[in-house]
C-alpha cells in the first residue's frame, strides 16, 4: 500500500518550482511571451499586472508536481529513464485534454502548440526531477 509520507517532499517542491520556473521563462519576451501576446490577440499595456494568476499558477505546479510523484510512486518508478517515460505518458494526457479545450474556444492551432510545449518540456524536467531524487 502507498503511504504519501513516503513521497519526498524536497523532491516535489523542487519539481513544482521547475514547472514555474520554465512556465515563467517560457511565457517571458525572451522565449515565446511576444509570440503568446499575438495570438491570444491582446496588447502588452492592455495585461493586467496582479499576483493573483501567479500565485494560482504557483500552487498549481507545485499540485500538478505533488500528483506526479504520487504517479511515480503507483507505478513503482525507480529510475531517471522510468521517471521521464512515466512524465511524458502524463503530460501526453495533459496535452489530449488541452487540445479539447483548444478546439471548443477556436483557439488557433499555433497557441496549441506553444501551451502543449510548455507542459510537455516542463513534465518531462519535473519527471527527471522526481525520478533521479527517489
Amino acid at each position: 500500500m502507498m503511504e504519501v509520507t513516503e513521497l519526498n517532499v524536497w523532491a516535489v517542491l523542487v519539481a513544482g518550482l521547475a514547472y514555474y520556473a520554465i512556465g515563467g521563462l517560457w511565457y517571458s519576451p525572451v522565449l515565446f511571451g511576444n509570440v503568446w501576446v499575438k495570438l491570444r490577440g491582446i496588447n502588452k499595456f492592455e495585461m493586467k499586472s496582479s499576483a493573483g494568476p501567479m500565485i494560482g499558477a504557483l500552487f498549481v505546479n507545485l499540485a500538478s508536481a505533488f500528483v506526479l510523484a504520487l504517479l511515480l510512486q503507483l507505478t513503482e518508478a525507480v529510475t531517471l529513464a522510468d521517471g521521464l517515460t512515466t512524465a511524458l505518458v502524463a503530460g501526453v494526457s495533459v496535452a489530449l485534454a488541452i487540445g479539447l479545450n483548444h478546439l471548443f474556444e477556436g483557439a488557433k492551432f499555433q497557441m496549441f502548440v506553444l501551451t502543449v510545449g510548455y507542459h510537455l518540456i516542463a513534465y518531462a524536467v519535473m519527471g527527471l526531477i522526481l525520478g533521479a531524487w527517489q
